[in-house]
């Protein structure tokens, strides 16, 4: 599958939102996850998506990041 552009900052944006919304994330975590990303955007011109900052700082488990993509991709599969 080819990148559209949209599609990954859709489904990080989404990713928060339902994060945030079953409180697996708190709006301090939030801003620690977009200081390493900008951090990382400097230093290697690339950054680590949101569930990969979470897991890597043990902020969700990985049960709690497969919960929050399984909805997303519920969310993606419905017919618009």
């Amino acid at each position: 599958m080819s990148y559209i552009p949209g599609i990954i900052e859709r489904h990080e944006a989404l990713f928060v939102i339902i994060s945030m919304d079953k409180k697996y994330i708190t709006p301090d975590d939030l801003i620690g996850a977009i200081i390493i990303q900008t951090k990382e955007h400097a230093n290697k011109g690339k950054q680590q998506f949101y569930r990969e900052i979470f897991l890597d700082h043990n902020t969700m488990s990985i049960e709690q990041i497969i919960e929050v993509c399984d909805i997303i991709f519920q969310m993606s599969a419905r017919p618009v």
